[in-house]
């Protein structure tokens, strides 16, 4: 596969804050690191992000699981909300549908970095399935399948 760079593309790293709807503290993750954009099966991004050291999702210094599907929810946000940007889309909404086949392998620490792996496997209309994968450097932390509905105008 021949990946074709867009010059006229924002820039790469971008920052998440305006890419995804969320204000902090529910906003989960830090920047876009790498896009590339094609049919199902063929787009791939990865996002990066912080695990936060308080706030709802942390309890007793531990990370809930629930972080995991938020955070890769908003992680697909980011990386959709770049190709929105690169393709001059104004108006879209999206909404996580579904959380499939999500097994968490380790506990993510607060102040942790992590590095969110999406691959689009399916889309059919509004509907967007993406395998998930989040790392501590080579430590897996979790993988699964997350359902999107969204909705686009020009």
């Amino acid at each position: 596969m021949t990946t074709v760079i867009d010059s006229t593309a924002p820039h790469l790293p971008h920052n998440a804050d305006s890419l995804v709807p969320h204000e902090p503290p529910m906003l989960l993750v830090d920047r876009v690191v790498q896009v590339v954009p094609g049919d199902d099966s063929e787009a791939w991004s990865i996002v990066e992000a912080k695990v936060p050291e308080k706030g709802i999702f942390v309890t007793n210094g531990r990370v809930l699981p629930e972080y995991l599907i938020e955070l890769t929810a908003q992680a697909i946000a980011a990386a959709d909300g770049y190709e929105n940007l690169r393709l001059k889309l104004t108006s879209v909404v999206g909404f996580l549908v579904g959380v499939q086949d999500f097994v968490q392998f380790s506990e993510p620490l607060p102040a942790q970095s992590l590095r969110i792996e999406l691959n689009k496997s399916f889309s059919f209309g509004a509907m967007m399935i993406f395998n998930v994968a989040v790392y501590a450097g080579d430590t897996s932390i979790c993988r699964g399948e997350i359902k999107i509905w969204k909705e686009e105008s020009r």
